[in-house]
């Protein structure tokens, strides 16, 4: 209560915006230091009202309002203290991390891609300030979040070269560059992250996921291998039986491939003896194989849908 009127007299008193800045930072930390983050979130809101260019009053109320559990108006004022002070970037980064929370925690798609949005935003400003591999990091990950995986790829491939041993980057990086369609620098990078001995959990996700990309690539031995070591036995399974069927499919396709080509010589030498009776019979039948391989090509493309989904 003394310093309350201790702080009273000084907010009264005819002193510049930044001293009465330093005031409501010393009461709002008064009232943290007791518990009352209520209270250190309405001095510091006033205190802006009074010098809203203070990215030391904005930094305290953005760290108030998390501790109050306020975390879209936290997020707001932290970012709000970076644009003005990007030398601080510890604001920046937390920014950062509550925006990808908050898109985490979010109930619709929506939302979440806003978030995710707002967290690349805050993460670019990062790289703009001071492109350090901590934070090529951050704005990898959040990319990765938005679903832009060129610039995840790029980001994620600037962090790895500070951070080489970074397995989680590489798996991030990894699933950017399927998602972009390049799965052969994927499963390298993949293959190069699981050498590394990440964690049991890690590893499982880095062996399921070079083991969707084998299976996208009908590499099915070497997917079930995968999955098998990624600890989802359900999904080997799946692609064991998908590839004891597929095989008899391409069997028969290869046997498909062979009559018609067969029936296309005899149709030219047929039409080279100007027997047309023989030419018509000779491309009915093809047609009617061709049919039988265009139902097969599809069934097949449904079969490669099917394991894309893994």
């Amino acid at each position: 209560a003394d310093a309350d009127a201790v702080f009273d007299e000084l907010n009264a008193a005819s002193v510049a915006p930044q001293q009465q800045s330093t005031v409501a930072l010393l009461r709002a930390k008064a009232a943290l230091e007791v518990g009352d983050v209520t209270k250190a979130v309405t001095v510091l809101e006033a205190g802006l009202e009074v010098n809203d260019q203070s990215a030391a009053l904005h930094r305290a109320l953005g760290l108030a309002l998390e501790r109050a559990g306020a975390t879209e108006r936290a997020y707001a004022e932290l970012a709000r203290t970076f644009e003005l002070d990007p030398a601080d970037a510890p604001s920046g980064r937390r920014a950062v991390d509550l925006a990808l929370g908050l898109a985490a925690d979010a109930a619709d798609e929506g939302q979440r891609q806003l978030w995710n949005e707002r967290a690349l935003e805050a993460a670019e400003l990062l790289v703009a300030a001071d492109a350090s591999p901590r934070h090529q990091a951050l704005a990898g990950e959040a990319a990765f979040a938005a679903s832009r995986f060129e610039s995840a790829a790029n980001a994620l491939g600037l962090a790895l070269e500070g951070q080489p041993d970074d397995t989680r980057l590489a798996y991030l990086l990894g699933r950017s560059l399927a998602e972009m369609g390049d799965d052969e620098k994927a499963l390298a990078v993949l293959t190069e992250a699981v050498s590394h001995r990440p964690d049991a959990e890690l590893a499982g996700r880095i062996h399921r996921q070079v083991g969707k990309i084998q299976a996208r690539g009908l590499e099915l031995e070497a997917a079930v291998r995968s999955f098998t070591l990624a600890g989802d036995e359900k999904t080997a399974h799946m692609i064991q039986e998908i590839g004891a069927g597929f095989g008899e499919a391409l069997e028969a396709r290869r046997d498909l491939v062979g009559k018609i080509a067969q029936l296309r010589a005899m149709e030219l030498e047929l039409e080279s003896l100007n027997d047309a009776e023989g030419v018509t019979a000779m491309r009915e039948r093809a047609a009617a194989f061709q049919q039988e391989l265009d139902a097969l090509e599809q069934n097949l493309d449904e079969v490669r849908e099917a394991l894309r989904d893994l």
